[in-house]
């Protein structure tokens, strides 16, 4: 506990505003990062943007159905369970109890294929919906920016100059703070990041239930689906991160336009 508080002790006067910025955008980075990996491996099949798999009820048939809706309806409860999760670059399905996860969509049709017999075929196809969803449904483009602009923005940072030198910097004639150029510009790449990450993210919220829903009418009840709540909140936990750095920087900026305003009025009263 000593050594604890001696290392406190050095380690705050060294701590500059501009490192809590970097720690605060180091998180949403990482979320981002851990949110891309979802279904990837058997350990990430919590981290998924949607969840399929057969209803455990028959759903009853109408005149106006299909044939394939009808059997679709009539074989569901006898079918073994059968569980399909959908993240951004990988799937995982649970069949006999037993997770696969893997980016390949035919590694785990063929994987379905293998388990489901007789009856409890794949019918509904629902691994093939469920890479149509991943694939036409999902754009992940939009995901990439805001951690190529999140570590831009921290190498910006980096070169603020640090606090506690300010009294040397001052005595050399240098300024103590960050040239207003690279503070507008690492606020304006920050909030550019979270306005991307915010679209990518919305566009997640507003496409699973709609992707659950629609696979619900065309297979008659016979698929349902849930929304991937750990990934809902990933996305939106970073989202408020990226615009706390954002709305950070913009009062840094505002601060230091005020302070320097009021050092310029300082002098002139002085002259």
């Amino acid at each position: 506990m000593p050594k604890f508080r001696l290392w406190w002790y050095r380690f705050v006067p060294v701590l500059g505003y501009h490192h809590v910025m970097m720690i605060t955008l180091v998180f949403p980075i990482i979320l981002l990062s851990v949110l891309l990996s979802g279904c990837t491996a058997e350990n990430l099949n919590g981290l998924c943007l949607i969840s399929l798999s057969y209803s455990s009820e028959p759903s009853g048939t109408s005149s106006n159905q299909t044939e394939t809706g009808s059997n679709s309806n009539t074989t569901t409860a006898d079918r073994p369970p059968l569980e399909v999760r959908v993240g951004y670059f990988g799937m995982c399905i649970k069949s006999m109890n037993q997770w696969v996860c893997s980016t390949n969509s035919r590694v785990l049709d063929s994987f379905a294929q293998r388990t489901q017999q007789g009856e409890g075929s794949d019918s509904a196809l629902l691994t093939l919906a469920a890479d149509r969803f991943r694939e036409e449904i999902i754009f992940k483009g939009l995901l990439f920016a805001p951690i190529i602009l999140g570590f831009f923005v921290i190498f910006l940072l980096s070169l603020f100059p640090s606090w506690h030198d300010s009294e040397e910097s001052v005595a050399s004639g240098r300024e103590a703070v960050p040239t207003r150029a690279i503070s507008i510009l690492a606020c304006f790449c920050t909030f550019f990041a979270a306005f991307l990450y915010l679209i990518a993210v919305f566009w997640q919220h507003l496409s699973s239930p709609a992707a659950i829903s629609m696979g619900k009418a065309f297979t008659g009840g016979a698929v349902v689906g849930s929304v991937g709540t750990g990934a809902m909140s990933l996305g939106w936990i970073s989202v408020f991160l990226l615009l706390c750095t954002s709305f950070g920087l913009l009062i840094m900026i505002l601060s230091i336009r005020v302070l320097s305003q009021m050092l310029v009025e300082m002098e002139h009263r002085g002259d």
